[in-house]
């Protein structure tokens, strides 16, 4: 086929899949239209930044990547610290603006032919654009389930329920200013990493639209740039084994696909097979599909840890200046956008970079540039609080996952490793990877922390972040495995084996999200919608909203998760729920204290006990479920009483004004 048909079929297959997800994910064209320019002109400008970063760089396809990365990166720091000074919208218009302007000077005149992919790099840059399309697409169609209207409500199956509604309400919070606070908890700092947020949130506070839908707007996007960024590093010289690798980890993922088809097709068989029958085993895979549905920020760490890989790597030897801040910058914000994964790239860096000093004299001075513009950026991270400066957080030790760890990671990402392993073995004698030590010695680290450091308080957190990062190096290892299958007929039909096997997977997990057994979603009312909404739409972003039903005395952490005031309505409370508190670190004894003086809303006793627990409390609306339970009868009578003014109501919920304090709204009443 002629060069030009495929590139317009690539583009084509790509916009497709665009398409398609703006279609069933509801993605506002403006947001999308946003984006578009967000990381068309992160492309262009980062190309020419490259240039400089490293000298004499041959691979244009990797300056337009990484450059992307590296541009998104840099503009996210220039937002933070004029967000600081300067109106949140204004400077994100004046970053994407002057990101814009100079992508355009750049493309006049003879600057463009510098952006021409050479014929070696063409191939590569189409396998981009079809793995991209095709994940576009698979990404839409998990989002058909989402807020999908069922006679019980507006359907959140699993981790749409919790971590996008979570995220969501971080984008909303960045919105209204810098430092952030905790939504779920006004009045203290927001200890939760932020970075990637950053962008979701300018989206919304250009366009107007709900940081859910900005939040989803984003996310084929990023995981364009991971895509990317993915094959980019993998750069095996046959494209053909280097677009298989990342597209087996991609939409083959791991087994679990396997055993859920079991217990579709035979769940009699499958209820007696030992420790999976268990209700509450969900078959979810922790992949990087997964990540690019809700886990948005792990996706944008992986890539700028690739980056720094990148930049190190081609760049032996002859590190700039610049070079080196621009590593330490990547990597410090890692952990701003993902702590744990920080962890284990920076603990892999580091070691690296101790043996640099040591054997490599002509790099010493970069690699202290370097550490001293980590440090710099990992001060400013705590300073503004997002990564909180606490012990007892982790804890050294062998992990009870450790005992099956070959179990574990075979049905965790089976294709995957199955390939990596033979990558390995054949590229002992060969050229294939010259960077094979590193990628090994990053595989090591990965594995330590997986299965010797864990947070005591969610036992396995480290362990599924360490796993994202372990992937990188097992597509890596995989190439070699791809060559050597795609050679003959027979090797082919057992590499269409291990895909269909494998890929059975993202299907099973898209079922799950589609049709989610009950205990695996949550249920949004009309009402409550309707409820939620009216309060984003008309109301100001500084309203401080309370549910009356929050929390109950004697609530435990993750008792309750009431996350739509900071989601959905996109407002602060007092207390959200029994997770957010503890969950953004906020500060023990201020926990107690907001506890005890929010829980005798819950138990109010009389309609006197309850108005003294509103006028005690600094809030603007008090939100009311009359399907929960509660001192109902108290909110009537005052009501009657006048205590309580109705602001608005759909069915049995309504949001009141308390005592003498009022709000204006935007909306006609």
């Amino acid at each position: 086929m002629p060069s030009a048909a495929s590139r317009i079929l690539a583009i084509g297959a790509c916009l497709a899949g665009l398409i398609i997800f703006a279609w069933l994910s509801h993605a506002p064209l403006v947001a999308l239209a946003v984006n578009v320019l967000t990381v068309g002109s992160a492309a262009i400008v980062g190309a020419f930044l490259m240039r400089w970063l490293v000298p004499g760089g041959r691979s244009v396809l990797g300056q337009i990547v990484v450059g992307t990365v590296v541009v998104l990166t840099l503009n996210r720091v220039l937002l933070m610290v004029l967000g600081f000074v300067v109106r949140f919208d204004l400077a994100a218009f004046a970053i994407l603006g002057a990101t814009v302007a100079a992508s355009i000077v750049l493309l006049a005149g003879a600057h463009r032919q510098k952006l021409a992919l050479p014929a070696a790099e063409a191939p590569v840059m189409r396998q981009i654009l079809w793995l991209s399309g095709g994940m576009f697409a698979l990404m839409g169609l998990a989002y058909i389930g989402v807020t999908a209207l069922t006679p019980t409500g507006f359907a959140f199956p699993s981790y749409f329920n919790h971590d996008f509604l979570q995220h969501g309400s971080v984008v909303a919070e960045l919105t209204r200013g810098l430092p952030p606070a905790n939504p779920y908890m006004l009045g203290s700092r927001l200890h939760y990493y932020w970075f990637y947020h950053l962008w979701p949130a300018t989206v919304a506070s250009m366009t107007g639209v709900s940081a859910l839908h900005a939040m989803t707007a984003t996310s084929p996007f990023v995981a364009l740039v991971f895509t990317a960024a993915l094959m980019t590093i993998v750069n095996h010289v046959n494209t053909r084994a280097r677009s298989l690798a990342v597209a087996v980890a991609l939409f083959a993922p791991s087994l679990l696909g396997l055993l859920a088809a079991i217990s579709i097709a035979a769940p009699a068989l499958f209820a007696k097979l030992p420790g999976f029958g268990a209700p509450g085993f969900s078959f979810i895979s922790h992949s990087w599909y997964r990540d690019a549905l809700y886990e948005l920020h792990a996706l944008t760490a992986l890539s700028m840890a690739m980056a720094v890989f990148y930049l190190s790597r081609r760049s032996r030897g002859r590190i700039t200046a610049a070079n080196a801040t621009v590593q330490g910058v990547l990597l410090g914000m890692i952990f701003m956008t993902d702590a744990i994964i920080a962890l284990v790239v920076t603990a892999y860096f580091g070691l690296e970079s101790l043996v640099r000093l040591l054997k490599e004299p002509a790099t010493r001075l970069a690699t202290i540039i370097l550490g001293i513009s980590l440090g710099a950026t990992v001060a400013v991270t705590i300073a503004v609080g997002a990564v909180p400066v606490k012990g007892g957080l982790m804890t050294v030790g062998l992990h009870s996952m450790a005992k099956i760890a070959p179990i574990y990671l075979t049905l965790e990402v089976g294709p995957l490793l199955l390939l990596a392993l033979l990558g390995f073995w054949l590229s002992r004698r060969t050229a294939d990877l010259p960077d094979r030590p590193a990628w090994l010695a990053l595989s090591g680290v990965c594995l330590i922390f997986m299965f010797l450091i864990f947070v005591p308080t969610e036992m396995n957190v480290v362990i599924r972040k360490a796993m994202k990062v372990l992937q990188i190096p097992l597509v890596v290892f995989a190439a070699p495995a791809c060559a050597f299958l795609l050679q003959t007929p027979v090797r082919r039909a057992l590499a269409a084996v291990v895909v269909l096997v494998g890929g059975l997977t993202v299907a099973t997990d898209i079922r799950h999200y589609l049709q989610p057994a009950p205990s695996y979603v949550n249920y949004i009312t009309t009402s409550q919608m309707e409820t939620l909404d009216w309060v984003r739409r008309c109301t100001s972003p500084d309203v401080v909203v309370q549910d009356l039903m929050a929390v109950k005395p004697g609530d435990k952490y993750l008792d309750t998760y009431y996350s739509g005031i900071a989601s959905i309505a996109e407002r602060r409370t007092l207390w959200g729920d029994s997770l957010h508190p503890y969950l953004f670190r906020a500060d023990d004894e201020a926990i107690e204290q907001r506890r005890r003086a929010v829980d005798p809303l819950s138990v109010a006793p009389s309609p006197e006990a309850l108005q003294q627990s509103l006028a005690d409390l600094p809030m603007d609306l008090l939100y009311v479920d009359r399907t929960r339970s509660g001192p109902l009868d108290a909110v009537a009578t005052l009501v009657k009483s006048g205590f309580l003014r109705e602001r608005y109501c759909s069915a049995d919920v309504c949001v009141y004004t308390v005592g003498r304090r009022d709000i204006s709204t935007r909306c006609i009443e």
